[in-house]
């Protein structure tokens, strides 16, 4: 059997890359699957049927086959998500051989106006977690119309900041990084939404990264 290592931040949404440091999901937990779903649902996203629908799409099924090439698969319960008309959500996890949850990575798509879909980024464990330590402040935008628009990745496009990644949303910009700091992981995390900051943070995370991790592929 080959072992992979994983290099680089899981944490960040490198868009059209999966070769990604991995973070074990002690945040969200044996049950993490729920608490990602609670998150979805905050943001206004609604789950909304089985991915066998989808089989036929050549983008999201190319994707879920490289992102397995990596070991993460779909959660269990299959299903896809839809943000609006314009975006497809597919939430996807890795796991130890004995079930335990190491990654959590929501893939993000936009329904282009001719139908088409393309893939345009994910949101982490990291990125979760950054979300549910700011809802109060995203409540402040007032609707779960804004609240998704203003975090989830939209263009495709991002560029890289100092340990991580920044995407563009449709109402701005996301940023965050990570780095290990006397073995406990620092994030730091900015969300602009209309030319303004909703939020620039920096926490010690419950996610740990890990920085040499193998698994068999």
């Amino acid at each position: 059997m080959n072992r992979r290592k994983f290099i680089g931040i899981s944490g960040i949404s490198i868009i059209g890359t999966n070769s990604l440091m991995m973070s074990v999901s002690s945040f969200l937990g044996l049950g993490s699957e729920e608490k990602i779903f609670d998150i979805l649902s905050f943001i206004g996203v609604n789950k909304t049927g089985k991915i066998d629908a989808l089989k036929d799409n050549s983008v999201i099924v190319n994707n879920l086959k490289s992102w397995s090439k990596s070991n993460y698969s779909l959660c269990d319960d299959n299903t896809y998500w839809k943000a609006g008309d314009d975006q497809v959500l597919i939430p996807i996890q890795l796991k130890t051989s004995d079930e335990i949850i190491i990654d959590n990575i929501v893939l993000v798509f936009n329904v282009e106006k001719d139908e088409n879909i393309r893939y345009v980024g994910n949101l982490s464990s990291f990125h979760i977690e950054a979300i549910s330590r700011n809802k109060k402040l995203l409540n402040k935008l007032g609707d779960t119309h804004k609240i998704r628009e203003s975090v989830l990745p939209f263009s495709g496009k991002g560029k890289p900041v100092d340990l991580g990644w920044s995407f563009e949303t449709k109402l701005g910009i996301f940023e965050l990084s990570a780095s290990l700091n006397e073995g406990k992981t620092s994030v730091s995390s900015a969300l602009y939404a209309d030319n303004n900051a909703l939020w620039q943070s920096s926490f010690l995370s419950e996610t740990p990264l890990i920085v040499d991790h193998a698994t068999t592929i």
